[in-house]
């Protein structure tokens, strides 16, 4: 009997491995991921789990200094990690006879981790100075207050960064336990793609792992989003000489049934969408294109969907012209998501999305690191079932699928409509009417 493509399979102590034999490349790719992000995060903790993924890459006895990148360097491969709202994941991959570097470095991340008072403060003010540097782009200031303002309840509303109030006052202990509850194997998955063969690569994985002990089960995550009143919008004054518009409408967890027909919309409004990496790819044909950029309407405009545990939001922002009005942009933008809504998709406009979709996700597979992030993804955030039946579920939406859920989501009642405008510069938004938008949060049922 052949052996399954992967392998998923799980150590005494919790610690859930996923392997897949790829022999076309000499190389490894080795994802260590936590199911834990800044939803998992406490009131007054905002910004614990991507402090410590800092905290995780610096010395440790076994590897003192900047021993782990220079050996890593030394041998060719390349490392990096990322801390999402829905998971944290570690990774390297580097030619495959020296694979076993990756697996040492991550049992010896998980474990032995140090978290010295002096380490902790200088990397306070790394964080502090990386938020700072973020609210000095006036997009991510207003996409940082639409969130806010479209969760109410739900960690989601807080930026993976943490707030500054929270970041200012988080104490080495407050770090450290929420270390020890949620970077342990019974919260992890070891994921490797490459050339190995799996019963070694299996044996050792639990030479180096199997000693470390399971952590106590970490809390679940219990709140619940209520169903939005009605429309919300914020405005943002700000430096600068460039006007800004975001419209966020709540959207389907990825395991959800009509996640897929929304992506297929928001590829249709936007442009090209990964699973696992958001937009990504030419816009030019789009609706949201040709109906805001080549009318010189805005300088560009994204329509964009994650794959989130929980629900979460699609988002259409644009970038204004110089001289264009908010009201004038946010206008045109409904216009066409009126138009999906009220008439079917042409065959063959949904034809064009579903092939970007596919090309997206088999492009993506290709690459022996990215086929290691999706199987970790699959595990820490949706599901093996969504990632192998991905393709079949693409070619399944049709027309009225695409008709449906745009009827769904793009409701005003559940959307929050956010303007940043520039004060000072010759970008400001003359002509904006003043009750389109204001400093408090409004309903619009």
């Amino acid at each position: 009997m052949a052996k399954p493509r992967v392998l998923v399979t799980r150590l005494p102590n919790g610690l859930t491995v996923v392997a897949e034999e790829q022999h076309h490349a000499p190389v490894v790719s080795f994802w260590m991921g936590y199911q834990v992000g800044s939803r998992n995060e406490q009131p007054g903790r905002t910004g614990v789990a991507h402090w410590i993924e800092h905290m995780l890459f610096k010395p440790t006895d076994m590897f003192p200094g900047n021993e782990r990148d220079r050996l890593i360097s030394r041998e060719g491969g390349i490392t990096n990690a990322f801390t999402w709202f829905d998971g944290t994941a570690y990774l390297a991959t580097l030619p495959a006879p020296k694979a076993d570097l990756m697996y040492r470095i991550e049992a010896d991340r998980m474990a032995n981790s140090a978290f010295s008072p002096e380490i902790v403060e200088t990397e306070r003010t790394v964080v502090l100075a990386e938020r700072q540097s973020y609210e000095n782009h006036p997009d991510w200031r207003l996409a940082e207050q639409v969130v806010a303002t479209a969760f109410q309840v739900h960690p989601y509303r807080h930026e993976v960064i943490g707030l500054t109030a929270d970041l200012e006052r988080i104490t080495r202990d407050d770090l450290y336990e929420f270390y020890r509850v949620h970077y342990a194997p019974n919260n992890a998955v070891a994921v490797a793609v490459g050339s190995f063969e799996t019963g070694a690569l299996l044996r050792r994985l639990e030479e180096l792992f199997g000693s470390i002990p399971p952590g106590p089960e970490p809390p679940p995550m219990r709140a619940v989003e209520p169903p939005p009143a009605g429309e919300r919008r914020i405005t943002i004054e700000g430096p600068g000489a460039t006007s800004y518009l975001e419209i966020s409408y709540l959207a389907p967890a990825a395991t959800d049934a009509d996640f897929i027909p929304a992506m297929i919309l928001a590829i249709i409004l936007g442009g090209p969408i990964s699973l696992a990496l958001g937009s990504d790819g030419d816009s030019r044909t789009a609706r949201l294109y040709k109906a805001l950029v080549t009318t010189e309407l805005a300088i560009d405009v994204d329509c964009n969907l994650e794959a989130t545990i929980d629900p979460y939001l699609m988002d259409v922002s644009a970038v204004l012209w110089s001289g264009r009005t908010h009201a004038e942009v946010e206008a045109a933008i409904d216009a066409v998501l009126a138009d999906v809504v009220a008439r079917p998709v042409p065959a063959a406009e949904l034809a064009k999305a579903k092939k970007q979709a596919l090309s997206q996700f088999v492009f993506g597979n290709e690459r022996i690191t990215n086929r290691a992030m999706m199987l970790a993804l699959a595990h820490m955030v949706f599901s093996m079932d969504l990632l192998e039946s991905f393709p079949a579920r693409i070619e399944a939406v049709a027309v009225e699928d695409v008709q449906r859920v745009a009827a769904r989501l793009l409701q005003k009642r559940n959307r929050v409509v956010g303007w940043y405008v520039p004060v000072g510069g010759d970008g400001a938004a003359e002509g904006d009417e003043e009750d389109e938008g204001g400093n408090d949060t409004q309903a619009d049922t």
